[in-house]
Order: C-alpha cells, then structure tokens, then sequence
C-alpha cells in the first residue's frame, strides 16, 4: 500500500514539465522573437578577434561568415534586424534572449563554462532592431 503513493506521486512530479511546455507559449518571429540562433565551435583561437560584438549589415554577416567558414546560414533582414555575436574560450557558451532596457540599451544574456578549450565557441543572434540604441552599454557601429 505504500508503493501506491509514492508511484502516484512519481507520475505527477514527471508530468508536471511536460504540462508546463505543452502550455508555454512559444512567440513567433512576428511577435519579436529570435528568428536565428546560430551556436558553434572554431579549432583557431585568432579567429575570434574578427568577431564583431554587433552586425548591422549583410556586408558584415558575409564578412563574419567567410573569416569564420561559416556555411548556409539563413538569410537575416538587416531593416528590422541585428545580428549580436558572442564568443568564449570556454567549453560550452550558450545565449539566452537578450533584454532590452527602458534606455533602449540591449543587454547579452551568456551562459558559458569556465573550463577553457581548444578554439573558441560562438553564439550568433538575429534580434529586432527596433528601440536598440546600445548593446551592453556600447553604441551601435556605424556599420
């Protein structure tokens, strides 16, 4: 009589993440969501000093993309949209939705490992542009 408890109990606490997912809402790119994320990882480490904190152009994306060898990446609206890029020597390196301040100062969110490996790992987003002035307190590049 006691297993029945506990496997009540077990079944719940495992669906309970399932229920929360199923009934997130997820935004789409029209509501302002993140229309490309991109994440990888680059064997040499002076190709990180290319990276650019910001992008406003296609011009700078292809720039990126051919220092970085990097291949099919999406075609991204620069009239609505900037790319933000971030880069660590550490293991892993992850980027949450960025935020958005009252000053219009657009602030990245990194989840990255201390542990240091070979290269460097990127993370690469496509955000809408509109009310950014700044990103992480830095003016925005005149291109």
């Amino acid at each position: 009589m006691t297993r029945r408890p506990l496997l009540l109990a077990a079944a719940f606490a495992l669906s309970v993440p399932a229920l929360v997912a199923q009934t997130t809402p997820r935004p789409s790119p029209a509501d302002g969501a993140i229309a490309v994320e991109i994440n990888g990882s680059i064997e040499e480490s002076a190709l990180r000093t290319a990276a650019p904190e910001v992008i406003l152009t296609t011009k700078g994306m292809d720039k990126l993309a051919k220092d970085w060898n990097l291949k099919g990446l999406p075609n991204i609206d620069f009239k609505t949209n900037l790319v933000v890029v971030a880069t660590s020597p550490g293991g892993r390196l992850s980027m949450g939705p960025p935020r958005l301040d009252e000053a219009g100062d657009l602030k990245l969110v990194l989840n990255e490992t201390k542990e240091v490996a070979p290269g460097f790992r990127y993370a690469i987003r496509a955000v809408p542009r509109a009310g950014i002035k700044t990103v992480n307190g830095k003016p925005l590049p005149t291109e």
